[in-house]
């Protein structure tokens, strides 16, 4: 549970508050790459315009869903890297997408409407890519590639930097992002809409489905829901490992406790009435001595009830004990006397 609670408040490096979440596939409707770059673009312009809407961001790689793009790259003037270590993940974003996202940008710029394909290539670093492949210095300025070998030129200009982010899943580590404008890829197959609101986001889902529709009445519309709503579905095998780990403490308290009583019963039934009957034993054995010398010693009747008793328990206590020691050491038959019920 502590796991859970740590997951839920950890720092994810976003705000999920106020913002809604869909997801479009042009190619799907036989859209190409320029067609479906302009049909982004279409749709953040109206989206925009509607009523509530604070701003709008899109990204081609669903944050929290589990998914990624990732490529080794070249960075020039880069320290030697292993090649495990090289891999960058990619997202391809539009202008708008960290400030809508609340991602805070640490330096330099975010993308702009002129980031367009004919433009020189440029890219956002998020922290751990800089960390990694420009280790004290700045980073803004330089150049890198995706890709290796002689051959690639580092031909893409880091414009800014942003913090990092927990892009794959809630639970997953931190890795080194390379965010890069979507009018610049030369493939798109489909596009995640964020949209942040200034009231409830639900109340703008019938809105932004019409807006699809609009554009293409045969584009279907997929995974709208809050973006709080898509961290708690993220968290879903976290949490059930936590309500597995809760119900399992439970059954093995239930075991222990069954045990425990289980031992309460066994010392109830058969060992209980072991010492009862020694206790009986040993009690009318003492009754029966006592009687016998009070008589013989003369003692009167005044302290004759007093010496007795106390000669009773005295004498008892010596019985039981050594009964004890009999049965504990030879495992004897309970000795068996003629009882006296005398009263104290």
């Amino acid at each position: 549970m502590r796991s859970l609670w740590n997951l839920r408040n950890q720092d994810l490096g976003l705000k999920t508050d106020n913002v809604i979440t869909f997801s479009i596939e042009p190619p799907l409707n036989g859209y190409d790459t320029p067609r479906s770059i302009a049909l982004i673009d279409q749709l953040r312009e109206r989206i925009a315009a509607l009523p509530g809407v604070r701003s709008v961001g899109t990204g081609d790689i669903a944050t929290l869903s589990g998914d990624d793009e990732g490529s080794n790259i070249t960075a020039e003037g880069s320290p030697e890297i292993p090649e495990d270590l090289d891999d960058v993940d990619r997202v391809a974003v539009s202008p708008g997408y960290f400030s809508t996202l609340g991602i805070p940008l640490l330096s330099g710029r975010e993308f702009r409407e002129g980031d367009a394909a004919t433009a020189p290539k440029v890219a956002v670093a998020s922290e751990a890519m800089v960390k990694r492949f420009f280790p004290g210095r700045n980073p803004i300025g330089a150049h890198f590639a995706f890709g290796g070998g002689n051959k690639v030129k580092p031909d893409i200009e880091i414009v800014g930097v942003v913090k990092d982010v927990k892009q794959e899943h809630v639970s997953s580590a931190v890795q080194p992002y390379a965010y890069v404008p979507y009018a610049q890829r030369t493939k798109i197959t489909g596009m995640t809409f964020y949209v942040r609101s200034t009231q409830d986001p639900l109340l703008l889902g019938t809105s932004l489905q019409g807006e699809v529709r609009q554009m293409d009445a045969n584009l279907p519309v997929y995974d709208l829901k809050t973006m709080e709503r898509v961290v708690e579905e993220d968290l879903f095998s976290a949490r059930m490992v936590a309500v597995l780990s809760a119900a399992f403490a439970g059954l093995a308290a239930l075991l222990a406790a069954l045990g425990i009583y289980g031992v309460l019963a066994y010392l109830v039934v058969a060992i209980v009435p072991f010492f009862l009957s020694t206790a009986r034993g040993a009690r009318a054995m003492g009754l029966t001595l006592a009687a016998a010398l009070i008589a013989a010693a003369g003692v009167p009747a005044t302290a004759r009830t007093t010496v007795w008793c106390l000669f009773t328990l005295l004498l008892s206590g010596q019985i039981v004990r050594a009964e004890w020691r009999q049965r504990r050491g030879a495992n004897l038959r309970s000795v068996r006397t003629s009882a006296i019920d005398v009263t104290c």
